[in-house]
């Protein structure tokens, strides 16, 4: 098994803050906010807000989960 690179522990990092904070919003019915996580990030003058390219050595193995809400809970 390959070990971890830093910039493998920092998409994993990023990846579950935004995770958590989608969940958090969600439980308590708010509208989303995929930026709220970057506020109090440590990571941030690394990625420079630039979350996809920041999580892309994780993206990069892509899924076939499909996240959606059903058509009647969407406005």
């Amino acid at each position: 098994m390959n070990e971890l690179t830093k910039e493998d522990i920092t998409a994993i990092d990023c990846m579950a803050r935004h995770i958590r904070a989608l969940r958090t919003q969600c439980i308590n019915n708010v509208k989303a906010d995929f930026a709220e996580p970057c506020e109090n990030c440590p990571n941030i003058d690394e990625c420079n807000l630039d979350w996809v390219e920041t999580m892309r050595p994780v993206l990069q193995y892509g899924t076939d989960v499909k996240v959606m809400a059903p058509m009647e809970h969407q406005s």
